[in-house]
């Protein structure tokens, strides 16, 4: 994580009196586990590469994301990354079209079989993505409350993370499941200060 970060933005802290949170980046010795998108990615390019999908198939964001259990978001900056390296292409309906060759779009059911998912939906792929996350931001906001209260904006988490709101929102719910942050006034969002109670 960068030094400075757009968690929170000063200026709208100004008016609230409130003190801002940047997270610096947190060292870890542990291996970073992979964002959602990368292992839908990663997925989605094995078998395409071996033929599992065939040639022509249309792909869409809401038929992976289900497969997946994710939301739709992180299999758009898949489909973007496939895009890039030529293993789907854009065309003019919804979704993508697998393979390199220009072949017709064809509207095939998008069955669990083509991505080796036999044991139903991987919510592994969103439970682990968002339990880093979650463990991130906890890590940094109980740290931060050692220094007082801070003000955390969701839209700045949400691009912070590369995530979309709804799982920058998921994230702050949890944390305030525990305690560790609190809805103010305006619905904003604080950490919830350490003191002596």
């Amino acid at each position: 994580m960068p030094a400075t970060s757009e968690m929170t933005r000063s200026r709208d802290n100004v008016a609230d009196g409130q003190p801002s949170m940047s997270i610096p980046k947190a060292k870890s010795q542990t291996r970073r586990k992979q964002p959602a998108y990368a292992l839908i990615k990663s997925a989605l390019a094995k078998h395409i590469r071996a033929g599992d999908v065939p040639p022509g198939t249309v792909l869409s964001e809401s038929a992976i994301a289900t497969l997946f259990g994710s939301s739709r978001s992180p299999v758009r900056q898949a489909f973007e990354q496939l895009a890039d390296i030529g293993l789907v292409r854009r065309f003019d309906g919804r979704g993508v079209i697998a393979g390199k060759r220009q072949v017709e779009p064809r509207r095939v059911p998008i069955t669990p079989e083509m991505f080796g998912l036999t044991d139903g939906p991987v919510e592994a792929v969103r439970s682990d993505a968002w339990d880093t996350l979650y463990y991130k931001l906890e890590r940094e906001v109980i740290y931060r409350s050692l220094f007082g209260r801070f003000r955390v904006s969701e839209l700045a988490l949400a691009r912070h993370f590369r995530v979309g709101r709804t799982v920058a929102r998921n994230l702050l719910l949890r944390a305030q499941a525990i305690g560790i942050l609190e809805k103010g006034a305006k619905a904003h969002w604080y950490v919830v200060p350490l003191d002596e109670d």
